[in-house]
């Protein structure tokens, strides 16, 4: 197998969620067939309809929200506190 070949077998097995290679590089805890997500959709979409609230979301691979990293830090402060921090990072802003 040449490298070439083996970069396009790569670029496959990436755009198919169904591989570990995919799930993998994505984070997931396992790979998921396409199938298998229009499943899941179809499941909340019913369950929400009969349940409501209550209705748990059915579980995929992919992290929660609450697990992502968020960057910087903007608690608390106030438009003209950005405004004057950008401002002073060379751009021109009204205040």
């Amino acid at each position: 197998m040449t490298w070439g070949e083996a970069v396009r077998h790569a670029r496959t097995l990436r755009l198919d969620p169904s591989s570990q290679l995919a799930a993998s590089i994505e984070g997931w805890d396992y790979p998921l067939e396409r199938l298998g997500w229009m499943i899941a959709d179809l499941l909340d979409v019913q369950g929400s309809s009969k349940a409501g609230k209550k209705w748990k979301s059915y579980p995929r691979p992919i992290k929660p929200k609450s697990a992502s990293q968020h960057w910087g830090d903007t608690g608390g402060r106030t438009r003209s506190q950005v405004v004057e921090i950008l401002n002073g990072l060379g751009h021109n802003l009204p205040v």
